[in-house]
């Protein structure tokens, strides 16, 4: 059998070297911008040495216990290496299940997720975006293989790695149980051992928080439904870059033609209830870029199912992915980044995300281990959407 992998376009094959060659001495320049890796590696150092302190509510458990298990044996940068080699897992495991699925060449949707420069900054970091997807994708896969109870594992182990985890697996069984090819008996598998899974893995915030339902909750600030929908609109535009927002209108008609054939392809849908249920909760806390990488997940299955005879606009946005992470065009400036209430039109070149990122590292690759929050702060205002880095 020949592996999907070798029978792609050659450009295929020298870009997915390309992109480890190019991430892959990002992994050396500390555990990344992100605000939360100070904590998370706290977090992991705590495991190592037979306690448990969460790095914030409700708590990644899997995420904090690998963190800490190579930061100890190797370093930070093996947790950084290990996000790459997620990286590298969940657009191999994409692959797989859109091929398995008859989607035709599914090494542009993998394109579409691996050209954003926010996905490649996530899988340089010592965050859990990318490691959680990755095990989502490798169950979605799993469980069309008919090895239910492997993909309950993966499931419950993203949950573990990180919550949100849930509404794909959501998706995941939800899709397995309709449709004309449905199969409840295995969507029922999958929930019951994912459902286990994911409760031991938060055993310990469970116990760590004295028994209570304590551990899940939150201090994310809430303000109008229309400041969420604005946050969230804003940050759905800077994920794709304002070129590929645009590209992404032009496919509008041809995804809202996907509707009739609901019932005929589990990957539309999966991909979805996915997409509605990640973008539902991006728009409950429109915070990280991050965040939206199971949503850009779904929308490349959903491009590449809706653009079978269009190939030239699905390459066409991922150009303009690769393009973003070298140049940005800010067409909107909000009057606090991350807290919003209003935004400004305005029309500035700049350097692209990747770029940024790669120079607020640079800037101060020990801020995650100082300690200290006002250096922490400084680097994630430095690289953060509309940040001082510019």
């Amino acid at each position: 059998m020949t592996l999907p992998f070798l029978s792609a376009p050659r450009w295929t094959r020298l870009a997915a070297v390309a992109f480890v060659a190019v991430l892959a001495p990002l992994c050396f320049l500390g555990p990344g911008t992100d605000l939360d890796t100070g904590a998370v590696l706290h977090a992991g150092d705590r495991i190592v040495h037979g306690a448990y302190e969460a790095s914030r509510a409700p708590g990644a458990p899997v995420h904090e216990a690998v963190t800490g298990v190579l930061d100890w044996a190797l370093g930070g940068w093996a947790v950084n290496l290990a996000s790459l080699a997620g990286a590298l897992v969940l657009c191999g495991a994409l692959w797989l299940l859109l091929d398995r699925e008859g989607v035709a060449r599914p090494w542009l949707a993998v394109a579409f997720v691996a050209a954003s420069p926010w996905f490649q900054i996530a899988s340089t970091s010592t965050v859990d975006f990318v490691g959680a997807a990755a095990l989502l994708v490798c169950g979605a896969l799993a469980v069309r293989r008919n090895h239910p109870v492997v993909a309950g594992v993966l499931c419950g182990l993203s949950v573990g790695m990180r919550m949100s985890g849930v509404l794909i697996v959501v998706a995941i069984v939800a899709a397995e149980a309709t449709g004309r090819d449905a199969h409840r008996d295995r969507a029922l598998r999958v929930l019951v051992v994912g459902g286990i899974v994911g409760m031991l893995s938060f055993l310990a915030p469970f116990l760590a928080a004295h028994g209570s339902m304590a551990f899940a909750q939150n201090d994310f600030s809430t303000t109008t439904p229309l400041s969420h929908l604005g946050r969230a609109f804003a940050k759905n535009v800077a994920y794709v870059g304002p070129v590929g927002f645009v590209l992404v209108l032009f496919a509008v008609p041809a995804l809202w033609r996907l509707r009739l054939v609901w019932s005929d392809r589990w990957t539309v849908r999966f991909a979805s209830i996915g997409f509605v249920l990640s973008e539902a909760l991006f728009l409950r806390f429109p915070w990280k870029l991050g965040h939206l990488v199971p949503a850009a997940i779904c929308l490349s299955i959903l491009l590449a199912e809706a653009l079978r005879d269009r190939r030239v606009l699905l390459g066409a946005i991922v150009v303009a992915q690769l393009a973003l992470g070298a140049v940005n065009v800010e067409f909107l400036r909000p009057d606090v980044p991350n807290l919003a209430q209003r935004a400004e039109p305005t029309l500035r070149v700049g350097f692209g995300p990747l770029v940024i990122d790669t120079r607020c590292r640079l800037d101060d690759k020990d801020a995650a281990r100082s300690g200290d929050i006002g250096r922490l702060e400084t680097v994630w205002n430095c690289a953060r959407p509309w940040g001082n880095g510019r």
